[in-house]
């Protein structure tokens, strides 16, 4: 009977092993590979190709190399191009 217990005891330890084992691989680990990181690649954003474009106007959407800037009659901030300014002026927008 003592054998009996003692072989009884052993595998249910070598169970208990095998279930910590397997939980530890397919639940712990994999969950650590898949985390995101927070680091961006920055050569996704020149900032040259930016610059080059310039930015849209806000009324006509053109691109220029200069805008003025302009709170609207919500409080939103949009950037007008030179040949929009008559426009921002008519509004009564006021000038940032």
């Amino acid at each position: 009977m003592r054998d009996g217990t003692m072989m009884r005891i052993l595998v249910l330890l070598l169970v208990v092993a095998i279930i910590m084992i397997v939980v530890k691989t397919l639940i712990i680990q994999p969950s650590k590979k898949s985390k995101k990181s927070n680091v961006i690649q920055m050569k996704n954003y020149s900032s040259k190709v930016k610059k080059l474009e310039g930015q849209k106007c806000s009324f006509c959407g053109n691109r220029v190399k200069r805008l003025a800037y302009y709170a609207d009659e919500t409080s939103k901030v949009v950037g007008v191009c030179d040949s929009c300014k008559p426009q921002a002026e008519r509004r009564e927008l006021s000038r940032l």
